[in-house]
């Protein structure tokens, strides 16, 4: 699994507190912003606990 985020970032599958989640990681200085396409959750910082599960290579959608 690709674990490494990308200088430019992407979508990851990553291990929180809460549990799984999918979300994009955007590296910075001294870290990671870990950001949701969806608004109501609001960005915040990766914290050593958090784990890199993989890295998100499809995305597939229903057409309605």
């Amino acid at each position: 699994a690709d674990v490494q985020p990308s200088a430019r970032g992407g979508i990851y599958v990553v291990r929180l507190a809460a549990g799984l989640v999918v979300k994009r990681l955007v590296p910075r200085v001294g870290g990671l912003l870990v950001t949701s396409d969806n608004p109501d959750f609001p960005p915040f910082e990766a914290d050593p606990e958090m784990e890199i599960i993989g890295r998100v290579v499809r995305l597939t959608r229903l057409l309605k």
